[in-house]
C-alpha cells in the first residue's frame, strides 16, 4: 500500500527467492559497479564522447551484462556509469584489464578529478 492506497500490480516490485538476483536466471549473483566521473565543466561534450568510445569495449568485455550512464541534472559534468557484471570475478578481470593494457587514457584530459568506484551486489529488500 502506498499512502493508504493499494499499489497497482504493474508498479509492485516482484518478490524473488532470497539470494537470487532477478536479472540472472541461473541463480548466480550479478554485481553492480557504479563509476562516478566528474568532468571539467568546459569539457563535458568531449568527455561524454570519450566515455562513449570507452564503453564499447566495456560492453563487449566477457561477463558484462550492460552499462548505462546517468548525467546529473544539476551538474551536467557529473556522470555515473552503472555497470552490471555476471560475477565479482568478471568485474575483477575487467578492472585488471583497465588498469593495464585497456587503460582508458582518452578520458583523462577531460577529468576534473579521480573517478570513484563502488562495487556491490543487489540486496533483495
Amino acid at each position: 500500500m502506498r499512502g493508504g492506497r493499494p499499489v497497482p500490480a504493474a508498479v509492485r516490485r516482484p518478490r524473488h527467492r532470497e539470494g537470487v538476483d532477478p536479472a540472472c536466471e541461473s541463480g548466480a549473483m550479478s554485481i553492480t559497479a557504479l563509476l562516478e566521473v566528474q568532468l571539467k565543466p568546459d569539457a563535458v561534450d568531449d568527455g561524454i564522447a570519450a566515455l562513449n568510445a570507452i564503453l564499447v569495449d566495456t560492453r563487449a568485455f566477457d561477463g558484462n551484462e550492460g552499462v548505462v550512464v546517468i548525467q546529473d541534472k544539476d551538474d551536467p559534468a557529473r556522470l555515473v556509469a552503472v555497470e552490471t557484471w555476471e560475477s565479482l570475478e568478471a568485474d575483477a578481470k575487467y578492472r585488471e584489464w583497465r588498469a593495464g593494457e585497456g587503460a582508458p587514457t582518452s578520458l583523462v584530459p577531460f577529468l576534473a578529478g579521480a573517478p570513484k568506484l563502488t562495487v556491490g551486489r543487489q540486496l533483495d529488500v
